[in-house]
């Protein structure tokens, strides 16, 4: 049977975290993993930034955005060793995936984000400027509207290198999540 059958031991459910406010943004993604020791939820935040600067293998004709997603902690339950110990347990669970499961939660998560940007589309959020001037701290961050036919590449679980990480050009479109 395991030549026919796909087995993990993890149940993989993804809920789309939004906010109360009415600003326009990404919404953070939430992946709860379910075993039989029980249920443990993993928020991934998006940090988006524009393709400018040298640390940046792209430029604005290459892409118009970047959008990265990285294992987040709130404020308050911030500490730099639990985050540790989050996405040593987290990239464990992912890595010990057959590839086929790892490439279904890499497409629900891709989908979700689409879908978000779909919802956002002609709205303005505010971005990272990718030439942060140290000098001059009012300059790190300035607005972009989200309008069809923008370029953006997508980075999914960007700590870890090894997984999805630069999926192909996204147009966006009104339709991505139809």
């Amino acid at each position: 049977p395991e030549q026919f059958f796909i087995y993990s031991p993890y149940n993989f459910n993804f809920h789309v975290l939004n906010n109360d406010d009415n600003v326009a943004h990404l919404n953070d993604i939430a992946i709860t993993v379910s075993k039989s020791s029980g249920l443990k939820s993993y928020t991934f935040s998006p940090n988006v930034i524009t393709p400018m600067g040298e640390q940046f293998n792209v430029t604005k004709e290459d892409a118009d955005f970047i959008i990265n997603y990285k294992l987040f902690m709130s404020i308050d339950d911030f500490d730099d060793e639990k985050l540790k110990k989050n996405k040593k347990e987290f990239y464990s669970i992912y890595d010990g995936l057959p590839t086929v499961l790892k490439s279904d939660i890499n497409n629900k998560f891709l989908t979700l984000v689409m879908e978000n940007l779909a919802d956002i589309n002609g709205q303005t959020i505010t971005v990272l400027d990718g030439k942060i001037d140290y000098s001059n701290t009012e300059n790190w961050t300035h607005d972009l509207t989200i309008k069809n036919n923008m370029k953006v590449i997508i980075n999914l679980f960007d700590e870890h290198f090894t997984r999805l990480t630069k999926v192909p050009l996204l147009v966006v479109n009104s339709k991505n999540n139809k």
